[in-house]
């Protein structure tokens, strides 16, 4: 004759049974949970070993944590032609500059400049902690972008390996076509032609947006303009009969002037630059081009037959200032005459 099983006891089987399915369920989630995250960063890796990118970008993108936004930014620098051992490479040969040596992976296209855009803003953007790596690559990613930029302002060339700009060398803004003009009026008194008119219009909003531009918004171009007539001595050294004269010369110059926005190239280059040089194995001096604007260096020039002419006045057009996260066209026109490329 069997026991019956008292129903106190058969609910306290049936408790513990269901605990410890429930316990294998809970743990078997967790390895497929944890597996999957490995599976995706193989996956990732080697789709980068490939370099098929657009699958690695795919591959990576959904990574959490430092390592995969790196991996990422990795992925998106490799689609448009940027790869760090080449660069590496390169660079550790002493016959190359970094400036001529990256002047060929200036981004050409809208996604080239998209891709450089997206991996510049993970690696400094959302990357916690940098290693001198990122910056390096943080130093190059915004070097491309503001060069872009520079190569439609100045008309860049690559020549036997020397960078070459419309201004020359040495540098002369007039063979600029954003260059101050000077048109000459005839002067009925003495019967021939004097300087009349300065003209300068400004950079442009489009150069500013490029390497001050937030790398996800726009930003704000302001214009200041001094437009005055100012009496000029002038030597009319071939005419003596009348030798020294006064001529009224009318000043039209615009100045454009922008902040530096916190997510931008520039600013994104003042922060790589400034981190790397502190333990860099690689001289980037000359791609630290935020030091080398934001300089508050006014910008005066020689418009023969005229004495020099400061673009920037304390009157209607502000002095630049150093440092200070805001450019304006004196900056970039006294950058310009010695840009050091």
């Amino acid at each position: 004759m069997r026991a019956k099983l008292e129903k106190p006891f058969l609910g306290q089987v049936l408790f513990l049974i269901s605990v410890f399915v429930a316990s294998l369920l809970f743990t078997g989630c967790q390895d497929t949970d944890a597996s999957h995250a490995a599976a995706d960063l193989e996956t990732c890796k080697l789709r980068l070993d490939e370099q098929k990118w657009t699958k690695a970008i795919a591959a990576c993108e959904g990574l959490e944590g430092d390592e995969g936004k790196h991996l990422t930014a990795i992925a998106y620098m490799g689609r448009s032609g940027l790869t760090m051992v080449t660069m590496l490479t390169g660079l550790s040969d002493s016959s190359n500059t970094p400036t001529t040596l990256i002047f060929e992976k200036i981004p050409d296209t809208a996604a080239k400049v998209s891709d450089f855009k997206t991996a510049l803003n993970k690696i400094m953007g959302e990357i916690e902690v940098k290693t001198q790596s990122m910056y390096l690559e943080a130093v190059l990613l915004s070097s491309l972008l503001i060069f872009k930029e520079l190569k439609t302002l100045l008309g860049l060339t690559l020549v036997n390996g020397e960078i070459g700009t419309c201004a020359g060398d040495p540098a002369n803004i007039d063979n600029c076509s954003f260059a101050p003009t000077l048109t000459e009026v005839y002067n009925t008194t003495y019967a021939k032609n004097v300087p009349g008119n300065v003209v300068f219009s400004g950079l442009g909003a489009t150069f500013y947006q490029g390497i001050c531009g937030d790398l996800t918004s726009d930003v704000s171009v302001a214009d200041s303009t001094q437009d005055t007539t100012t009496v000029v001595e002038l030597s009319l050294e071939d005419d003596p009969e009348y030798g020294t004269v006064n001529v009224d010369v009318t000043y039209d110059v615009t100045v454009d002037s922008a902040q530096i926005g916190a997510g931008s190239p520039l600013y994104y280059n003042k922060i790589a630059s400034e981190a790397y040089a502190v333990s860099g194995t690689v001289d980037l001096s000359s791609l630290n081009f935020y030091g080398r604007m934001d300089t508050g260096t006014n910008f005066s020039k020689i418009i023969s037959p005229l004495p020099a002419i400061a673009f920037c006045n304390d009157g209607a057009i502000a002095l630049p200032e150093a440092s200070d996260d805001t450019l304006n066209d004196c900056e970039i026109l006294s950058f310009l005459e010695n840009p050091g490329f």
